[in-house]
């Protein structure tokens, strides 16, 4: 994020010559450690925060963190917290998946709804008996969790056949997955299209009976349901008039803008902007 956090500093610092941003971004995991050890007054999170992140800040806080949505992530940009997309081999004649259906095969479900053959994902004819082969990020990468967060039951579990992938040798992970899936007519994969070849294409989610394309404008208004966020993180208790300041700027549509100026994040859709600037007004 250091591209985008430099852009809204340097327009921020143009209405306000007083403030000074130091700058320390070593990695997101250090991101809420570096505010609740007061080290820092604003974290930087690439991806959404982890509970025990939260429970963390918490313990050493004595309340919550203030987390608050700064940009949407990408469309198709790796390292910039691109949305999840479900691919099939070419061959496979399945071309949408309900977010149930996403769930069953994905998951070890408690309920026994799991899906482990073709035809219980809808699939007729020869294609009916054929067998679910599951491709995905190594299930403590930030991409499966939020997957996890966004698709799963509280109560589901990974499916025990997911092949997990990541990266090697500076292949990414999701570049491995669809090489693996160029292979593989039974597989179902969890990648971007980033990383697409023409063996593999994507699927459309149905979300309350909506058909919905992975697009860079579904994406960006979040119609596209495994789309996701960046946030910043602070200390509600300790956070200076300035750093409030500087998180309304981020909330508000100049600040938007300049996510569109810095390239590869998207600018968050109306709504959100007004959670978020709601969520800042009530902690003053």
């Amino acid at each position: 994020m250091s591209n985008l956090l430099q852009v809204w500093e340097n327009d921020f610092c143009g209405s306000h010559p007083e403030v000074r941003f130091v700058n320390e971004l070593k990695s997101t995991v250090t991101a809420a450690a570096g505010v609740y050890t007061d080290r820092a007054d604003i974290g930087a999170l690439g991806r959404e925060i982890w509970p025990s992140e939260v429970e963390a800040f918490r313990s050493i806080k004595g309340h919550p963190p203030l987390l608050i949505a700064a940009a949407g992530g990408s469309f198709d940009v790796p390292k910039a917290t691109f949305a999840l997309m479900l691919f099939v081999h070419r061959d496979n004649p399945t071309t949408e998946l309900t977010m149930e259906q996403v769930r069953q095969a994905f998951s070890e479900a408690k309920d026994r709804s799991s899906a482990r053959t073709w035809g219980e994902l809808g699939a007729k004819g020869a294609w009916a008996s054929r067998p679910i082969h599951l491709y995905g990020f190594a299930t403590q990468n930030d991409k499966s969790m939020i997957f996890r967060d966004l698709v799963f039951k509280r109560e589901d579990l990974w499916a025990g056949e997911v092949q997990q992938f990541e990266a090697v040798k500076g292949v990414d992970a999701g570049q491995r997955i669809l090489d693996t899936l160029a292979n593989d007519p039974y597989g179902l994969a969890i990648s971007n299209v980033h990383y697409a070849r023409p063996e593999v294409r994507p699927l459309r989610l149905v979300v309350h009976g909506k058909r919905i394309q992975a697009t860079r404008q579904t994406v960006a208004t979040h119609e596209y349901p495994l789309s996701r966020e960046v946030f910043l993180i602070a200390d509600p208790a300790t956070l200076t008039p300035a750093g409030r300041e500087f998180l309304n700027y981020v909330a508000s549509p100049e600040g938007q803008r300049d996510v569109l100026k810095a390239g590869d994040y998207l600018p968050l859709p109306e709504a959100i902007l007004q959670r978020e600037r709601a969520r800042l007004a009530h902690q003053r």
